[in-house]
């Protein structure tokens, strides 16, 4: 730590003063510059006032409903036309995977798109084999025709086999439409200025038997954190023992968008396998001891 240079008057007093005018154009000058400029961007600023973008993204944000149920009553028509109940898509005792999009979406719902496309295409897990994917359009003016475009493309890009079995795409009408998306706390709304819908984007994963367990925010996604989310939503039914360890040892942290180490559940681990090994250890003393002794004890 660099010790404060001592106070040397001789050295103040043969530095020149500076003017008092040039003080005053210093500091004042740019203040009535700064005052001019606020003056001049009044009417900017009041228009952005006008526009109140807090107002404009009101009610168009995800709130997280977890453990709540999707009503598997609600009716959609899929990309052939035919109509189906939610609860269809449950009987196969399988995590499901909503993602709610409007397919003429211009920017958002195709990069989401496009991130759940490059997910599912880099994990070792199929739709229709572990778990299944539902793709519903909160758009109540897009039918079948645009889903089946879609639904091709779509399973096209990731190339699985049985994909087509797992992974659907709905339309539906506005009542069904909002009885999901109110169930599932998934905002969105018509600007009429831009002639789109204002939303977010977001998986939402749910359990075999319709319970919300897990929201995966944003456009990206990494396979390691939906797959640990599905072994999650399955209660450990499905994937591998590893799997169901590190779904057991691990704890989704929201901010991060990711699973952590929960520390309290290694904890509690390690203390289960210290005992595991001091009974071992024990055991194994005991039974050395017990072996010697009758060994002495032999004639």
């Amino acid at each position: 730590m660099k010790s404060p240079q001592a106070h040397n008057p001789t050295a103040d007093s043969l530095r020149p003063a500076m003017p008092r005018h040039r003080v005053t154009r210093r500091f004042v000058f740019p203040a009535i510059m700064m005052l001019l400029m606020l003056a001049l961007t009044g009417p900017a600023w009041g228009q952005l006032a006008d526009q109140s973008p807090s107002r404009q993204l009101e009610g168009i944000d995800i709130v997280e409903k977890l453990g709540e149920r999707v009503p598997r009553n609600l009716v959609f028509t899929d990309s052939e036309g035919q109509e189906v109940q939610l609860s269809e898509y449950f009987e196969a005792g399988k995590p499901v995977v909503f993602n709610l999009m409007y397919f003429k979406c211009p920017m958002l719902c195709q990069l989401s798109s496009q991130g759940l496309v490059d997910v599912l295409g880099k994990m070792d897990w199929t739709p229709g084999e572990e778990f299944t994917v539902l793709t519903v359009s909160f758009a109540p003016d897009e039918g079948p025709e645009l889903a089946a475009r879609y639904r091709e493309a779509s399973i096209s890009a990731i190339d699985r086999e049985h994909a087509k079995e797992g992974w659907s795409f709905l339309t539906g009408d506005q009542a069904n439409i909002t009885a999901l998306t109110e169930s599932v706390g998934f905002g969105y709304k018509w600007v009429e200025e831009k002639n789109e819908y204002a939303h977010a984007a977001a998986l939402i994963v749910v359990t075999p038997d319709g319970r919300i367990s897990r929201y995966l925010h944003g456009i990206h996604h990494e396979p390691a954190t939906l797959r640990r989310s599905l072994v999650e939503a399955s209660d450990g039914q499905i994937g591998t023992l590893v799997d169901q360890v590190l779904w057991r040892c691990l704890a989704y942290d929201p901010d991060a968008g990711e699973y952590v180490v929960a520390a309290w559940t290694v904890l509690r681990l390690g203390g289960l396998l210290t005992v595991i090994a001091m009974a071992a250890t024990l055991g194994s003393l005991w039974f050395l001891d017990s072996r010697r002794k009758k060994t002495a004890a032999l004639p």
